[in-house]
């Protein structure tokens, strides 16, 4: 399990994460919801120990992340930002493949056949040999989320133990079909037994693809459950400050939409 525990963030007077405890379990898609400005980008930093926080802590396995190598950690986990700078004119199969250096010994052909896995399951197969730089916005972001899902493919041994895919807006630059198809990509990685955190902005779509949802606001955690449990009307209208209702269809589908007057 990849825990934070009562973890604050400061920058100067401001106050960015507020006593924040969450946890990513194996076989789970953990979504965190909030408003521009509530922590979520913060709180994904700090669970990739990217940032350390103020005060509390970040477990993996029981164990503080500062005591784990570089390497290690790289293997444990990989980090979806929502920005990238990456300019060099890498082919979108290059790119991909720098998710392969935590695994520098795997043997090549395994290295090959996981970036090619890697490319189809973001749809980007038949973009491996262009240049990345001439690639759209949501091309490299699909290109981009072939890299994570390569960096924690393993070298080929099914009984490794748990990792984690931590993505912030994953489906932010994406086409209505390639969004789901990246959902789809997070529940396969939970079903195979990995763990994710998604930084998401449509509740639709943690309504239909979490199993579990944190909502965020001010950098405090406002609730945490199960997606029905958490995405009602009352808190979602409070944490948008919208009048939002949820609509259940025949069949068990929800639609969380404005409520016209």
């Amino acid at each position: 399990m990849l825990a934070a525990s009562q973890v604050s963030v400061h920058r100067g007077a401001r106050l960015l994460l507020d006593s924040v405890s969450l946890s990513i379990t194996p076989g789970e898609v953990h979504a965190v919801l909030g408003p521009n400005g509530a922590g979520k980008s913060t709180l994904l930093s700090v669970l990739a120990g990217d940032l350390k926080p103020d005060s509390g802590h970040v477990t993996l396995d029981d164990r503080e992340l500062a005591a784990w190598s570089l390497g290690s950690l790289a293997r444990r986990r990989a980090v979806l930002l929502q920005q990238e700078s990456l300019r060099f004119g890498f082919t979108a199969a290059e790119v991909v493949s720098l998710g392969r250096l935590p695994w520098g010994d795997t043997h090549h052909n395994t290295q090959r056949r996981i970036v090619d896995e890697s490319l189809a399951a973001a749809g980007v197969l038949e973009l491996a040999g262009q240049r990345y730089p001439t690639l759209s916005g949501g091309e490299r972001a699909r290109v981009q989320f072939a890299r994570v899902l390569a960096q924690l493919a393993g070298d080929g041994d099914t009984t490794a133990e748990a990792r984690y895919l931590l993505l912030d807006e994953p489906t932010a630059s994406l086409d209505l079909a390639h969004q789901y198809q990246c959902l789809r990509q997070m529940r396969r990685f939970a079903a195979a037994g990995g763990g994710v955190l998604a930084v998401l902005h449509d509740p639709n779509q943690a309504m239909a693809y979490a199993d579990r949802v944190t909502l965020l606001r001010n950098g405090r955690l406002i609730a945490t459950g199960k997606p029905a449990e958490v995405l009602t009307p009352r808190q979602l209208s409070d944490l948008y400050g919208i009048e939002l209702g949820v609509h259940r269809s025949e069949d068990g589908h929800s639609l969380i939409a404005p409520l016209h007057r």
